[in-house]
């Protein structure tokens, strides 16, 4: 085959569907993943005026069942896996004592447990053909914790750490990992009717283009690289947090017991 094969989840919207139309344009063969079939296929014909090499599925990545079912399906017809994209996540805008078991459940299912199992699936295949790569959308607020964001920051946090595990997994098979680490980008991920009252929300000024963060992990993409925060200014909050942090175990460490 003379093109790569890349799939992406949250797919049909926001960050994953202008990746996947940076993909096409770079001769990837493009398999999107979205939650309901009216999306993925407005999405679809908007990608076919790239690039007819693209199709797409609905999947509630919440079903592991389903996901193993779909990467199979996938894999028969394709024979290969390139990249992986996990790039699905949501959350709902309220301290956590106002969320309910099943919003808390619903949460870490789709963004921490989602991301795992189509790298779990996915993973065996590019070991298999001795190459592959994985990017995983996490979050800055999967770095700082921020209020009424308490699962979700969870959740991010989470997929750091997850990600982190599995570069150093993975290195030795010839996987490239990466971590990406947006902050607010002026996607539907605010679409939950808690988010009317999220800063961020009515000041567009910072917050960044789903174009922009695209073309941004696209470039991490072809230089193989680990981590991408954007913007570029909390990198330097992230870093200044991660000197403080050790400090402070340092102090603690020395306290007498």
């Amino acid at each position: 085959m003379n093109f790569k094969v890349a799939i992406i989840t949250g797919g049909s919207s926001g960050i994953g569907k202008n990746l996947a139309k940076e993909l096409l344009k770079d001769n990837y063969k493009t398999i999107i993943i979205g939650k309901t079939k009216s999306n993925v296929q407005e999405t679809l014909k908007e990608l076919k005026q790239i690039s007819e090499n693209c199709s797409g599925f609905v999947c509630d990545i919440n079903d592991e069942k389903r996901v193993k079912y779909l990467v199979t399906e996938i894999l028969k017809e394709n024979h290969k896996v390139d990249l992986l994209v996990n790039n699905a996540g949501f959350s709902y805008y309220k301290e956590f004592d106002e969320l309910s078991e099943e919003e808390i459940k619903e949460i870490v299912s789709t963004n921490l447990l989602g991301t795992m199992y189509f790298c779990k699936f996915i993973i065996p295949y590019m070991e298999k053909q001795g190459y592959g790569h994985i990017v995983n959308v996490a979050s800055v607020a999967g770095r700082i914790g921020l209020p009424k964001l308490s699962v979700y920051c969870a959740s991010k946090f989470g997929i750091v750490g997850f990600t982190e595990s599995l570069y150093y997994e993975m290195k030795k098979k010839n996987i490239y990992v990466t971590l990406v680490c947006p902050g607010a980008v002026d996607t539907n991920f605010y679409r939950d009717e808690s988010f009317k009252k999220f800063p961020h929300a009515q000041r567009h000024k910072k917050v960044m283009s789903p174009e922009y963060v695209a073309k941004e992990i696209k470039k991490a993409i072809d230089n193989k690289r680990f981590e991408l925060i954007l913007p570029k200014l909390f990198r330097f909050k992230i870093m200044f947090k991660d000197v403080l942090k050790r400090f402070a175990m340092w102090y603690v460490s020395r306290l007498p017991r």
